[in-house]
């Protein structure tokens, strides 16, 4: 799964929250962290969503990480929590413009049109 087409979001994300959804009340009784759901975000590109597309993000606003995070954290909470911290820390990285775009690449492990 991607959120690279925009035309696919919509599937991908249903296709995630569903995902989400069948062990998010097993992670939480048992207290972890939910490795899974983050490993299939991770997958669909969703931990760089507010990265800037000049390092190879999807430079996404604060609308689009809400409304993905309402569906999201309808399925599974702490997983949404979780993304969510990643989208604001990355946010905030790119509002203060302090990274060299080559040192953000690095941390980040995203290319030029990725």
């Amino acid at each position: 799964m991607s959120l690279t087409a925009r035309t696919d979001t919509e599937d991908t994300l249903s296709a995630l929250a569903a995902s989400f959804a069948t062990r998010a009340e097993s992670y939480d009784r048992r207290g972890m962290i939910p490795a899974e759901s983050l490993a299939e975000a991770g997958a669909a590109g969703l931990f760089s969503l507010t990265v800037p597309r000049r390092v190879g993000g999807s430079g996404a606003g604060l609308a689009e990480i809400v409304a993905i995070a309402r569906q999201l954290g309808a399925a599974d909470p702490s997983a949404t929590l979780i993304l969510a911290m990643t989208w604001l820390q990355h946010a905030t990285i790119t509002r203060y413009g302090r990274w060299p775009d080559d040192i953000y690449r690095i941390v980040t492990r995203l290319r030029d049109g990725a």
